[in-house]
Formats: C-alpha cells, sequence, structure tokens
C-alpha cells in the first residue's frame, strides 16, 4: 500500500499528466494530486470489503434493526455501519501520513485539526455503536453529545465571524461560542434524522464530501481535501451494500460519526477568509439535512409535541407516499443536496451574482418542495385548535400508556393496555397472539371476540398494521380505518401505537427475565444446601 502511494505522488504520473487535462487554478506538482484520488480509493475499496465483515459482527452482537413501528423494511437488518465507515476513512489517512509528499507535509502541520475532526468522529462513532447495541434514550444521548461538541468548541471548532453577502463581515464574538455548539450537536443529529430509507444519508453525506474536497483543492486547503477525498470514498465504498436494497444500515454509529465529521470539517473548511462566507456557507452546504430537520422541529411545534419526539412525516416519508420507491426517493434528495452544495460553492467565491442566482433557485425549489408534499396543508391545519388537540391527544394518552405498561405485573394486564390504546385511538380491531413461556399458556386474544366481526368495515376502508417481536413472540395486529381527510393524524396514531407495542413487548421481556431470575434464585436455595441440624436436635431431646 506505501508503494502504491510512493509511486503516485512523487511525480511519476505527474511528470506524464498532460497539462491540457489539468483543473484551472491547481499546481498537480505542489500538490502531489494523486495523493487525493489514492485516498479516494483507498476509502472505497476498504469501506466496501469490510463491510461484509461488519454485517457477520453486527449480527453476532445482536446490533439489528427490527421490522417494527414506523420501520420501512421488511426484515431485521443489521447495523454498525460506522465501522467501516470510520476505518474507510482513517486507514487512508493514516498511510499517507507514512509518505513523504506536499500533502503529507500540509497535513502534518495541521495536525491539531486533524486530531479534532478524529476524535469527534471517534467519540461520536462509540455513543453510536452503544446504541446500536444495547440501545440508548434519546435524552441520554443527547446528555452524552451534548459535553462533547463543547469540548471540541473549546478546542478550536467555532465559527468566529459571519460574511453576509452585499453585508459584510460580522464578529460573532462570544455569541460564535454557543452557535458552534448547537452548530455541531444540529448538523450530527440532523444526518442521523435523514437516515429513513436506504442509502440517504450516506449518499448525502458523500456528495457534501465530494464538494468540500473539491472547493477546498481549489482554495488551496490541501489538509481539508484529502480528508473529505478519503471520506468521500469510504461513503461511496459503504453505499455498494446500503443503498436499496440495502444489506446493512448506517446505525446510529454511521449518521453521527458522519455528522460530527461533515459538522466539523465544514467548520474549518469555512473559517479561512478566502474560502467564503464562514457560518453561511457551512449552512449551505449541508442545507438540505438541515431543512429537513428544521421543517420537523417546526412541524412537532405547531402538533403541540415536543420537538426531539419521533414522527413518520420526514421529506423522505412524504416523497414514499407520494409513490416513489427508495431508489428514486434517493436520486431526487441527492439532487437535492448538489444544489444547495452548487449554492454553497457561489458563497465561497463570494460571486454576487451566481449567489443571488442560487438564492431564487433554493427558494422557488422550497416553495414548489412545500406545495407538492403538502407542507401548507400541515401548516394550515396546525393552526386549528382542535387539529393540535388532537395530535397533543394521541401523543400524552401514549406517553400514559407506555408508562403504565412499565408498572403492569402479568401480560393480562399488557393485554388490556394495548386494548386500551385501539379503543381510544378508534381502530376497529384488535388480535393479539403469544407462544407459551414462562409467563404462561400460549396466549390467543381478539378484541372484537372471535364470534363478533373483526371489523364492521370494508377490506377496502382498512389498513392492518403487524408488529413482531421475535425476542418474546408477541404478534400484534391491529386494523386501522382509512380515511383521506385525516391522513396525518392517522400517521401518527399509527405510529406511536408502534411504540406502545415496543414497550409492550418490553415490559413482557423484563417479566419474563424477572421470572427467570427467581426461579434460579429459588434452585440455589434447594433443601440440599440447607444445613442438616438433625443430629443435634436429637441430642437435646435425648
Amino acid at each position: 500500500m506505501r508503494a502504491v502511494f510512493a509511486l503516485m505522488t512523487k511525480g511519476y504520473f505527474v511528470d506524464h499528466f498532460p497539462l491540457s487535462h489539468r483543473p484551472i487554478g491547481l499546481d498537480i506538482r505542489s500538490m502531489s494530486f494523486y495523493a487525493y484520488l489514492v485516498c479516494f480509493g483507498l476509502g472505497f475499496i476498504i469501506a466496501w470489503q469490510l463491510t461484509p465483515a461488519i454485517i457477520r459482527l453486527a449480527l453476532k452482537l445482536g446490533a439489528v434493526d427490527r421490522p417494527v413501528n414506523r420501520k420501512i423494511h421488511s426484515r431485521a437488518m443489521p447495523r454498525l455501519g460506522g465501522i467501516a465507515l470510520f476505518l474507510g476513512m482513517w486507514t487512508p489517512l493514516a498511510v499517507l501520513l507514512a509518505i513523504d509528499n506536499d500533502v503529507t507535509r500540509n497535513v502534518i502541520a495541521a495536525g491539531w485539526k486533524l486530531r479534532l475532526i478524529f476524535l469527534g468522529g471517534l467519540g461520536m462513532l462509540v455513543v453510536g455503536a452503544v446504541d446500536d447495541i444495547r440501545g440508548l434514550s434519546a435524552r441520554l444521548k443527547f446528555a452524552l453529545q451534548l459535553p462533547l461538541a463543547i469540548a471540541l468548541v473549546y478546542a478550536g471548532v467555532c465559527f468566529d465571524k459571519i460574511n453576509v453577502p452585499f453585508l459584510g463581515q460580522i464578529q460573532l464574538g462570544w455569541f460564535g461560542f454557543v452557535i458552534s455548539v448547537l452548530w455541531i450537536v444540529g448538523v450530527t443529529n440532523a444526518l442521523n434524522l435523514i437516515d429513513g430509507i436506504d442509502g440517504l444519508a450516506s449518499g448525502v453525506a458523500y456528495l457534501i464530501a465530494v464538494s468540500l474536497a473539491i472547493l477546498s483543492l481549489y482554495q488551496g486547503n490541501p489538509f481539508l481535501a484529502v480528508t473529505m477525498c478519503s471520506l468521500a470514498g469510504a461513503c461511496l465504498g459503504f453505499l455498494q451494500c446500503n443503498f436499496s436494497p440495502a444489506k446493512i444500515f448506517l446505525g446510529d454509529s454511521g449518521s453521527l460519526f458522519l455528522g460530527t465529521t461533515l459538522a466539523v470539517s465544514a467548520t474549518f473548511g469555512s473559517v479561512k477568509e478566502q474560502l467564503g462566507s464562514s457560518l453561511l456557507f457551512s449552512v449551505a452546504l449541508l442545507g438540505y439535512p438541515i431543512a429537513d430537520t428544521l421543517l420537523s422541529m417546526a412541524r412537532r411545534a405547531l402538533r403541540g409535541k415536543p420537538v426531539f419526539a419521533g414522527d413518520a412525516s420526514h421529506i423522505h416519508h412524504r416523497l414514499l407516499r407520494r409513490g416513489l420507491d427508495h431508489s428514486r426517493v434517493c436520486l431526487t434528495l441527492y439532487l437535492v443536496c448538489v444544489t444547495f452544495c452548487l449554492w454553497s460553492f457561489a458563497i465561497a467565491q463570494q460571486d454576487r451574482p451566481l449567489i443571488l442566482l442560487g438564492t431564487v433557485l433554493v427558494c422557488v425549489l422550497a416553495a414548489a418542495s412545500f406545495y407538492y408534499l403538502g407542507y401548507f396543508n400541515v401548516l394550515r391545519s396546525a393552526g386549528v385548535s382542535r387539529e393540535r388537540n388532537e395530535f397533543r391527544s394521541v401523543f400524552h394518552f401514549s406517553e400514559m400508556i407506555k408508562a403504565k405498561m412499565g408498572l403492569a405485573d402479568t401480560r393480562e394486564a399488557v393485554v388490556d393496555l394495548l386494548k386500551a390504546t385501539v379503543v381510544e385511538f378508534g381502530n376497529s380491531g384488535l388480535r393479539i397472539q403469544m407462544p407459551a413461556n414462562s409467563l404462561g399458556m400460549r396466549l390467543k386474544y381478539e378484541w372484537p371476540r372471535e364470534n363478533e366481526p373483526f371489523t364492521s368495515l370494508g377490506k377496502d376502508n382498512l389498513r392492518l398494521d403487524r408488529y413482531l417481536f421475535s425476542d418474546t413472540g408477541l404478534e400484534v395486529e391491529a386494523s386501522i380505518p382509512v380515511d383521506p381527510s385525516q391522513e396525518e393524524l392517522i400517521m401518527e396514531k399509527r405510529r406511536v401505537f408502534g411504540d406502545v407495542c415496543e414497550a409492550a413487548n418490553h415490559r413482557i421481556l423484563e417479566l419474563m427475565r424477572a421470572l427467570e431470575h427467581a426461579e434460579t434464585q429459588q434452585r440455589q436455595i434447594s433443601p440440599k444446601h440447607v444445613p442438616q441440624r438433625l443430629s443435634g436436635d436429637a441430642s437435646r431431646g435425648s
């Protein structure tokens, strides 16, 4: 591998590379241009070849995403994709440091920045990997992300100014520290939120990394260019197994790693005066994931829900409901991402006509998307107090039921809570099955009862949702009336009912483990372990 780097970067190919094919404004000899291509290629090969091994590791560790609740996939999928991305990105850079060339010397000169990108990505990778394997609550993940972001900003990952086109430069001062912390946490979670369908988050990260690499090359920032080339290669290699139909998911390990790495890299890419507009450039570069996140937060706030609560109304969900398959949704959103990246190029170059043109195109794209995806209807209906109260009622009722699940001491009590949920949500029927286990005999429950019709509506007016949990054998089916006039509300009810089913399965699993633990302790205190005092008692009796 070192021999390949040496051959590619010490001038042999540079001497035979025609001048007519050299990029404008780029001195290939002085920057060892082929080092970038080799980093990209090695990142691609390493991530691509490692991914099958990561799949086997994820299955062995139980790091799988099960097809329940609002999941789009229909079978259990391995996660931990972030490990393949991490190794695919950093292995070529480690090899590069062993080769003496112009790029390596620039990377060494920017060693502190490289360490911050490495440590930030590694920290989020660990947090995400633990969540993939064991599961972490949203609050705990945020509690781990915040101090890491503060540490990165304190170490130098900070916006100090913003260059606003037509207005000039504005110094941020201490406010830049706050903005930088929000930036790192926000972008990290934005990549996590768009990771809802096969290949979307990894493909978007690839496009952003390529854009930042190209811009860094033309602006004379070899350190950032080679780092982003390596990341782009790793993303493209991983995408071979992640694009629809996916063989592995990014998982939180991948989405959090990509989000933090891109957030820190965009910050370093924007602090150079000649590179453009600081914060504004970075926001434009990551415009699509940021826009989707802000839309989600606004939609939830208008409906009286916590802004960090989950839902199934992201942009990619709405495109799927419009009839597009996974591949077409990804390609459509890739084009949206490219539009934002081109806009960021204009901002970075401080080309006012292009900035104005890009701003107009982005605004037109946003307005057309709002109309096509029905966001105007969402905003209009959210202003109606009745609809807002309905969404709040669904959310708070589900939270109450999940809290009661934690208090249920029998599986029959769990079944009663599931029935209470379908009755509250106006569902037409409920069927629950569970094989015999330590909690009792085989369970089969149906509401309305078996001698009553399962639903009074025709099949065309119903949708049947099914939730199957392999760890307990719990199977839940719910028939849901279809009403086009309340599509958003019905989607919300289906989503939170899936959350309730997950809580029910979790409680049943806890009850089974508690019973098994009690039986184990009982076996340990068996008669053969009880001290025999019969002889002593007999002697006292005599």
